[in-house]
This record gives C-alpha cells, sequence and structure tokens, in this order.
C-alpha cells in the first residue's frame, strides 16, 4: 500500500470513529451529563423523571426504545445515607419488578464521590429487560442514572451508558 492509500485509509477511519462519537451536552439545574447526538432528550418530567435519553429503534420491528434516565429525589427527613438508600432500591427491585433478579450491587467511587452501581433483570409489559443504576447519595438528595434495555440488547448499550453515565456532573 502506498503513503497516499494508507493516508487516505487513516483520514477515512478517523472520520467514520468520529462520526460514530459525535456527543452533545446537556446542562441542568443540578447537574450536567453527556449523550450521544443520535439519542434524543426529554426534559419534560412528564414521566417523573428529569431527563429521558431515548435511543434510535433498530427496525420497524423493534417495539422497545432503550433509554437512559436520570431521576433526582429529595430525601429531606428521612435520613438516608448511600447504604441504606441502596438497600431499600434493592427490596423494591425484588418486589416491585417481575421477577426481578440482582446480578450487581458494587460500591464504587468516582473520583471523590462515592455510589452504587446494581444491574438487575426483571420482566415488565411483556418485555424482558435488563437495568444498570448508578445511585449518589449527596446533600439529602438521591441521584438515579438507570439504562432500561431487552435483555438481549443489553450488550450492545452497555458501553455507551457507561459513557453517559461517567459524564455525569453535579454542580
Amino acid at each position: 500500500m502506498n503513503r497516499i492509500s494508507f493516508l487516505l485509509l487513516f483520514v477515512c477511519i478517523h472520520i467514520s470513529v468520529n462520526a460514530q462519537e459525535s456527543w452533545k451536552s446537556l446542562t441542568q439545574d443540578a447537574y450536567s451529563i453527556k449523550y450521544p447526538s443520535n439519542w434524543t432528550p426529554d426534559t419534560s418530567k412528564s414521566l417523573g423523571v428529569d431527563l429521558i435519553l431515548y435511543s434510535q429503534l433498530k427496525s420497524t420491528e423493534d417495539n422497545f426504545t432503550e433509554n437512559i434516565n436520570v431521576l433526582i429525589q429529595d430525601l429531606s427527613g428521612y435520613n438516608l445515607d448511600l447504604d441504606k438508600y441502596t438497600e431499600i432500591s434493592e427490596q423494591q427491585i425484588k418486589t416491585m419488578i417481575e421477577g426481578g433478579k440482582i446480578i450487581e450491587s458494587k460500591r464504587i467511587t468516582n473520583g471523590s464521590i462515592p455510589y452504587h452501581r446494581v444491574i438487575y433483570t426483571g420482566k415488565q409489559n411483556d418485555y424482558k429487560l435488563k437495568f444498570a443504576q448508578h445511585y449518589y447519595v449527596i446533600n439529602d438528595k438521591a441521584y438515579v442514572l438507570t439504562l432500561t434495555s431487552e435483555q438481549d440488547q443489553y450488550d450492545k448499550y452497555i458501553d455507551i451508558a457507561m459513557k453517559v453515565f461517567k459524564s455525569f456532573k453535579l454542580k
């Protein structure tokens, strides 16, 4: 391969990778977050969450839109720390999600801020789903980031979700 062909191949690969990595930023009152530019944000709070990021449907036969959401809960007066919040959340997974099964529950520190990651499966409205959640409890507020995907699509979305989760910054 001559130098010009190699250079053109390199440029094409670089452009392709950068196009796939095109991200947008969103700033809310309490946080900022980055997400893929081909995902659609919903900040209407109509479903009781602060933000929902919707992926694109894969085809006309695809009936479920994988998504990432951010939930903020006011914990004032409940005296909950991250341990207690995680314990309550895990109980709710087991009792409120049909067939709710926790696969992973792990404490992690992002810089100096600890959070808890929970990965679980369950069924909702005839969909077999898999979830990844990060819980933060800071200043009497819980911040919950959730990836919701069909179980057989989870591996296709988890890397994107982890990049979105890692971009989450509290103000």
